[in-house]
């Protein structure tokens, strides 16, 4: 293992959760700020930041789901959002944990996702099926997409 690149992120704060999409373009990363921050992997730059109202306390970690259409995240105020990776939209928010939720993730298959908290419980939330379908129909276009540059 060697390091291709190193980005000093000063003012940010301390970075709680990162998750890679599908691509391996971008790298989203939350934390302090409040913020979802995606950044370009190849040139270290950062490419947007989403600020969303919703997001009232630290967040603790954040996941992208396979298609790279949504990033989950949650953190300290006891709630998970889903967000649009594209344009930084509340799709919705849920709460269940009495503690802290301290790590989130989507299943393979983009059907459930699965969250873990201080209070010791492990919940998983079956996604509704349009955003079912959107994750699927966007993963069908990578596929054809993939097919055709080889």
């Amino acid at each position: 293992i060697s390091v291709s690149k190193s980005v000093q992120t000063a003012g940010n704060g301390c970075m709680n959760g990162l998750s890679i999409e599908a691509n391996n373009k971008f790298a989203v990363t939350c934390g302090q700020d409040k913020k979802l921050n995606i950044w370009n992997i190849q040139s270290g730059r950062l490419m947007r930041s989403y600020k969303n109202d919703s997001i009232t306390s630290e967040l603790y970690k954040c996941d992208i789901d396979p298609s790279g259409t949504y990033v989950a995240t949650c953190g300290f105020n006891k709630t998970i959002q889903l967000l649009d990776f594209f344009s930084g939209e509340l799709i919705t928010q849920v709460s269940g944990h009495s503690e802290l939720v301290t790590s989130v993730k989507f299943s393979p298959d983009g059907r459930y996702l699965l969250s873990v908290g201080g209070d010791g419980c492990i919940f998983s939330w079956r996604l509704a099926d349009n955003l079912v379908k959107t994750m699927q129909d966007r993963l069908m276009e990578l596929y054809a997409s993939a097919q055709r540059r080889s």
